[in-house]
């Protein structure tokens, strides 16, 4: 019985040090690619905070202008900001934009007003959703990968293309890099779910980061393509973003809308 006991052990420490090295080379891979990119966490700054300005929701008041005698608006769009901190990442501020109707004295339809107000506020609350996640998902090339919120890793290099895929938030990555270029192909087995992207970079500083993206999702019978540019500034002594510019188009067999506004991240101060 101890002699088979000791066979077990030597085979599960046999067994380890096979499999650890290729994982560890696997890793040690993909911090090598990464390091031809442009990282936050890489530079000389612990924060950075911007306030955001999206042309989209500076323009609600404008389509108020028509009533705006009669209702009353409780906002603090002004506010919206975007913070980097080294260690933790990207954090927004959640603004917000509610219209209420004071009276409906000398209005002709009433009704239709009401439902013109509601969807006045749908439609912000969506809009700073959205604008959310786009400057999260965007920003978030810009924060280096940590080992530990991966997982499944293989590197595999062959003529100038190095092959990444891995497992994040439950969702399944593939990523081909070729020179200044990038295809990325996601899928979510939860929700069928399925994201396609070509990325392509500029250099920073001698390190490459996402300037444009192509990208095409869909959900079932939904499906919206994506065009993102991104302008870099100087804020102290690194480059931060300060233009995301999105055009999209969402359709399904019933349903059809062009989704296209620029944010502007201004007014920044790092330390």
């Amino acid at each position: 019985m101890r002699h088979t006991i000791i066979i077990v052990v030597l085979n599960l420490a046999f067994s380890f040090f096979i499999t650890s090295p290729s994982l560890a080379d696997d890793w040690n891979n993909f911090n090598r690619l990464m390091d031809k990119y442009y990282f936050l966490d890489d530079q000389p700054v612990t924060e950075i905070t911007c306030h955001v300005s999206v042309s989209s929701l500076n323009n609600i008041r404008t389509q108020l202008k028509p009533i705006e005698e009669k209702v009353e608006v409780d906002e603090d769009i002004n506010t919206f900001s975007v913070t980097y901190k080294k260690g933790e990442g990207i954090t927004t501020s959640k603004p917000h934009f509610m219209v209420s109707l004071k009276t409906t004295e000398d209005v002709a339809n009433p009704e239709q007003v009401k439902r013109g107000v509601e969807t006045i506020n749908i439609g912000a609350a969506d809009q700073i959703s959205g604008v959310i996640d786009v400057i999260e998902g965007q920003l978030d090339e810009l924060i280096r990968p940590k080992k530990e919120k991966i997982s499944d890793l293989k590197v595999k290099a062959s003529k100038g293309t190095t092959t990444v895929e891995y497992t994040k938030d439950k969702k399944q990555f593939r990523e081909v890099y070729l020179g200044d270029s990038r295809k990325v192909f996601i899928k979510d087995p939860n929700n069928s779910m399925v994201i396609k992207s070509s990325d392509t970079f500029t250099l920073i500083a001698g390190k490459r980061a996402l300037s444009k993206s192509d990208m095409k999702l869909t959900l079932g019978d939904m499906a919206t393509t994506m065009k993102m540019a991104i302008l870099y500034k100087q804020v102290g002594t690194v480059s931060f973003p300060s233009l995301l510019d999105q055009q999209a188009h969402i359709e399904n067999p019933s349903f059809k809308a062009d989704a296209n506004f620029s944010i502007n991240l201004d007014q920044c101060v790092s330390k």
